[in-house]
């Protein structure tokens, strides 16, 4: 500065003659210029007179500036002036020389002094810059960085530009304290590169996508920057998004929120994004894209929590917004049921209809008790009736109003009507939430096809299906057992276990079932002109749950879990709730004493299966042995078997004769005429064993022993297979002996009237 100074006394002459010539003679105020007595410095004087028109000062050269700071148009802006007050020539004031300023690209926000350095902080762009002497020292541009980050990268910058006295540093410790205040308070933006084009070989055209997080939402806008400036096109106002980890199925989701309300989930950010294209949150269906996955991706918030409604560690949760009533109504519900119940149902039926209202109550607690004690059986509670019983009244208008959820409810996926025809279908059903499942009118075909999920699904919190990823090794959705199971069929328990014995073995079903039969008794008419309000009961179940916990988690099945749940109900709110009780206890002990006998020998496999085939195969009722028999011997592939010849001849003898002496006994009837025949023809051909295929149509799945043969390689056909040899004098008996065959005949009728009740 003293040299500045120097140089201003030695030309003071030439200056003032310089000056005078820019002086405005009616105001006598002049203007700042650029003074060429030392390069790189300014002379700064008072500002021009904001009242005098009449002067024009000289334009000031522009500069040009660092990309990323130019404002719009790329234009800079006039000095700020130093001096407070106006200099005049009469005074012959000397002349104020400082360090030159800088032409700055746009009005600061906020300006600092730290040292030699200013700092300012820009809007447009949103970018810090210090200065030191007029020269441009660093930029730091703000849009990807935290209020810290910001704060952290300006207080590096300026020790590497300066070294700063004790009071500069005091100085830098403000600026940043102010800095990650006034960042804290403004809204994220994260601006992202999404393509660069070269136009004419000169001219550059950058887009990017610019994401601003404000109000809980994020604002997305296309920006694209041309040698004028930039501008900014919304494309789309989201919700505030989130990735879930989900504690109860340990998967990731990816959530969508309108402050509480969850407006979108989607195991991936595609299909989120097309959820909200739907919902009109996207303006674009091209935003969609992975380019759009991948920017969103920034301003993702990652959390930890549960995602399913129903009994979580602290209580129920209700995060899908699905509308539990937690209000505190007691066993008021309960209570109405129970009186409502013991009114109207017919004594037969009255404890069937009772034991469903406490099993699908305990059902509420079930999932948590799973997940603490991993053998815990949740049994199905499978109810079978002909049909007009009530049971479908009972679960609609009792049991889903005790458990919060609206007959119409489409969220919940509590209540469902009609057949769940895949496996997919129901490893989904039992995922979405903890709340008990209800499927009604379900057909055997269904029940069948669901046999391997609904046996995984009832003992533990196990996963029971998983969804392979689209891309890549990971992220893979692992389905979890969340819910306790209720059916209401058609189909007897029996039938079904003889079709899916190939999932697991009778005792295994056994124990993860029970079944409630209900008499063919109908609900009298007057019920439904006195339908109760059965009041949730959510509240007094979670409170029982806290309060008896100890208690409660000791216990083996589902079973035992309802009586000691509405045993300590009872207890806390002091009423009578022993009809429950009862009524359970009955139910499992007549399930107990009954489910011994569903021990199926393979003849009753085979038996069953040939019926069902013979059925469809000939497409007439009323069948017989014989008939179903010949059947099997005219169309074997159909029913999966194949005949072979003994390799001894003696043996082959034997049994050839064995066939036709099988013959001459069918004779005398002469509806078995064909039957007859064929069997002579077999003997004549010594094709005097039958083959059943493993896994085929008579055999379910592939045991070491099958109605007495071991399991061996065959040819069917122009292939080989693994199936069970056996005399076919002896399978014939399966069919043709007199208790047998009458055995088939009441079986077969009792299948027919099963199969015209599923219509």
């Amino acid at each position: 500065m003293s040299e500045v100074v120097e140089a201003v006394s030695v030309e003071s002459e030439r200056l003032r003659a310089r000056v005078a010539d820019k002086v405005c003679q009616d105001c006598k105020y002049y203007e700042a210029y650029n003074c060429s007595l030392q390069p790189g410095k300014f002379v700064v004087l008072s500002p021009i007179h904001p009242a005098c028109e009449k002067f024009e000062p000289k334009p000031l050269e522009e500069k040009r500036v660092e990309e990323g700071l130019a404002e719009e148009g790329g234009k800079g802006v006039e000095p700020q002036p130093v001096a407070e007050q106006p200099v005049t020539l009469l005074e012959q004031a000397p002349l104020v020389v400082q360090e030159k300023r800088p032409i700055l690209p746009a009005k600061p926000l906020k300006h600092w002094q730290v040292g030699e350095l200013d700092i300012y902080l820009f809007e447009k762009p949103f970018a810090l810059a210090g200065y030191r002497q007029g020269e441009e020292v660093f930029i730091i541009k703000l849009a990807n960085l935290s209020a810290k980050e910001a704060a952290q990268r300006l207080r590096d910058e300026v020790l590497k530009a300066s070294m700063l006295s004790e009071d500069e540093a005091e100085q830098l410790r403000v600026v940043c304290r102010e800095l990650e205040k006034l960042l804290a308070e403004r809204p994220k933006e994260v601006e992202i590169p999404l393509e660069t084009v070269v136009e004419r070989g000169e001219l550059r055209v950058r887009t990017s996508l610019v994401l601003v997080e404000k109000e809980g939402q994020v604002e997305a806008s296309l920006r694209r920057y041309t040698a004028k400036g930039y501008g900014n096109k919304p494309v789309a106002v989201l919700p505030k998004i989130t990735l879930l980890h989900d504690l109860a199925t340990g998967n990731a989701f990816f959530l969508a929120r309108e402050g509480d309300k969850i407006v979108a989930v989607s195991t991936d950010l595609e299909g989120l994004l097309r959820q909200l294209v739907v919902r009109g949150y996207i303006a674009k269906p091209s935003l969609a894209d992975i380019t759009f996955q991948f920017v969103l991706r920034e301003v993702v918030q990652r959390e930890r929590g549960e995602l399913a409604p129903g009994l979580g560690q602290n209580g129920f949760i209700d995060p899908l917004g699905v509308g539990l009533d937690l209000s505190d109504y007691g066993v008021e519900g309960l209570l109405a049921a129970k009186e409502w119940i013991e009114k109207y149902y017919p004594e037969s039926n009255r404890k069937a209809a009772l034991a469903n209202v406490a099993l699908a109550v305990a059902k509420l607690v079930s999932p948590a008790m799973r997940k603490q004690n991993p053998t815990f059986i949740d049994s199905i509670v499978w109810n079978y009736g002909r049909g007009g019983e009530g049971k479908t009244t009972l679960l609609t208008l009792i049991v889903l109003p005790l458990l919060s959820i609206p007959l119409d409810d489409e969220k919940t996926l509590v209540f469902i009507r009609g057949a769940v025809e895949t496996s997919a279908q129901m490893a989904f059903l039992l995922t979405v939430n903890r709340l008990p499942l209800i499927l009604d009118e379900q057909t055997l075909s269904a029940l069948v096809k669901n046999a391997d999920i609904l046996l995984s699904a009832v003992v533990g919190q196990g996963v029971v299906k998983i969804h392979a990823p689209r891309y890549g090794l990971l992220g893979e959705v692992r389905f979890k057992n969340l819910r306790g199971l209720i059916v209401a069929t058609n189909v007897e328990f029996s039938k079904w276990l003889r079709k899916v014995r190939e999932h697991a073995s009778d005792l295994a079903f056994t124990r993860r079932v029970i079944e409630i039969e209900w008499e063919n008794e109908s609900l009298k008419p007057e019920a439904f002109d006195d339908i109760p309000r059965a009041k949730p009961i959510l509240h007094a179940v979670e409170r029982a749950w806290k309060l008896k916990y100890s208690e409660l988690v000791k216990c083996k099945d589902v079973a035992e879990l309802a009586e000691r749940l509405f045993k300590a109900l009872a207890e806390l709110y002091n009423v009578d709730l022993s009809s429950y009780i009862e009524a359970v206890r009955e139910v499992r002990s007549r399930w107990e004493s009954v489910k011994d006998g569903f021990k199926f020998t393979d003849v009753d496999i085979v038996r069953e299966r040939a019926y069902e085939i013979a059925r469809q195969q000939l497409g007439v009722s009323g069948l017989t042995g014989a008939k179903v028999l010949l059947s099997i011997l005219e169309n074997p592939s159909a029913y999966g078997v194949c005949f072979t010849k003994p390799k001894d001849v003696n043996e082959a003898g034997s049994e050839a004769g064995e066939l036709l002496e099988l013959a001459d006994k069918l004779s005398v009837v002469e509806q078995n005429k064909n039957l007859c025949e064929k069997l002579q023809q077999l003997a004549g051909s010594s094709s005097t064993r039958i083959v059943l295929k493993a896994g085929g149509p008579l055999v379910p799945g592939a045991p070491h022993f099958f109605l007495g043969a071991v399991i061996n390689n065959y040819k069917f056909g122009s292939s080989y297979a693994n199936g069970y040899c056996l005399p076919l004098a002896r399978f014939a008996k399966i069919f043709l002996e007199e208790g047998a065959e009458g055995a088939d005949s009441n079986g077969s009728a009792k299948d027919e009237n099963t199969e015209k009740e599923n219509g």
